[in-house]
Parts: structure tokens; C-alpha cells; sequence
């Protein structure tokens, strides 16, 4: 019995770790089961699975970007036809830290990015209000307008007075503006090389 008992004291601390993480992966696996079923019902089960593995991979990269600063996030959870996304469990110190965070995703997936803007310069939003609306109007998509009108309190902010902590949390140095634009944009140019590639090569 002695025997048994330092076993199951020792077994303890590695079940109760593990008991942890159940709710973490019911969360994450149970929405991708859900997203993947959504998307094969509509485009077949590869696009599905292919789609939902690009977009899992894609919020890891924004995931261990913010384990690296050191913010409290949760696990990354799906939403059929939206993505996917993370909660931050504490809001990021400044646009530096955000950019951070915003950029780990594309670096690893190509998907998005926007909060990436922060760290260059809030009034790019402006820039791509028109764009989006353009692309909701021409290529009709629900998603877009979403995503378009969630833009409005951001919008409006460029417009308002802001405290001295709202302008303290947008102070950027040279040196890390130019990391992060030399990223994003060189993301952009890398993804659209690409999309022109395989406009001339498609793959059969």
C-alpha cells in the first residue's frame, strides 16, 4: 500500500497538469471539428481540413507571439466562415507590444494583420477603410462588412481628443517602426508575388 500510495502522489503531478489543459483543447478541437465540418459541407472535406489547418497555424503564430512578450492569452478558438481568434487575457501595454502580437501571425500564416498599423501609423486605417469597402462591394462578402463596420470605434478615434495615456500608448521609435514596416510590407509584396504566380502558373 506504502508502494501505491508514492505512485499515485507521484502520478498526480502529471494528471493534474493535464486535466488543465481538457477544457483548453475541448475549446480549440471542438471548434475546429465544427469549422471543418461547416467548410466540407459547402467546399468539400480537403478545402476544409487544408483551410482550418492554415488558420490554426496562422493564430499559433499570434499565440506565441504573445507568450514571447509575456501577455496572458487563451487558447485559439473557431468560428464557422469568421476564423479564428485569441483572447487576450490582458490588453498590450502599447502599439509597439499590439504590433508585436499582430504581426506573429502573418510572419507564420499569411492571413491578416492589421493591428500590425498601430506601430506605423493609426491613420493607415484611413488607407484601408476604401480598400475594404471596395473589396465588400466587388466581391461580396459578409465577413467584410463585419469587419468594416467593427473598424467604426477606430475610425472615430483618429478624430477625437486623446488623453496623454492614449497618445503615450501610440509613441513608437524610429528604429521599431521601420522593423515593423520592413515586415508587413514585405509580407504584402512576398503574398502578392505569389497570388501573381500562380495566376500565370495555376496549379492543375
Amino acid at each position: 500500500m506504502l508502494v501505491l500510495a508514492k505512485y499515485v502522489g507521484k502520478l498526480k503531478f502529471v494528471v493534474v497538469p493535464l486535466l488543465k489543459f481538457i477544457p483548453a483543447i475541448m475549446k480549440t478541437g471542438g471548434s475546429m471539428l465544427a469549422t471543418i465540418w461547416f467548410y466540407a459541407m459547402s467546399m468539400g472535406w480537403w478545402f476544409g481540413v487544408g483551410f482550418v489547418l492554415l488558420i490554426f497555424i496562422h493564430e499559433c503564430g499570434h499565440l506565441l507571439a504573445a507568450k514571447r512578450i509575456g501577455l496572458k492569452v487563451g487558447a485559439p478558438v473557431f468560428i464557422p466562415f469568421m476564423g479564428a481568434f485569441i483572447a487576450l487575457k490582458e490588453a498590450p501595454r502599447n502599439a509597439w507590444i499590439e504590433a508585436q502580437v499582430g504581426i506573429g501571425g502573418p510572419l507564420v500564416g499569411f492571413l491578416d494583420g492589421g493591428r500590425v498599423v498601430t506601430a506605423l501609423s493609426p491613420w493607415l486605417w484611413l488607407v484601408g477603410l476604401p480598400v475594404m469597402i471596395w473589396l465588400a462591394i466587388n466581391h461580396f462578402n459578409p465577413i467584410l462588412f463585419l469587419v468594416i463596420v467593427a473598424s467604426f470605434p477606430r475610425l472615430f478615434f483618429l478624430f477625437r481628443e486623446k488623453s496623454a495615456e492614449e497618445r503615450r500608448y501610440f509613441e513608437v521609435t524610429p528604429q521599431q517602426r521601420a522593423i515593423m514596416a520592413l515586415l508587413y510590407f514585405g509580407l504584402l509584396g512576398l503574398l502578392v508575388t505569389g497570388m501573381g504566380i500562380t495566376q500565370l502558373h495555376p496549379v492543375l
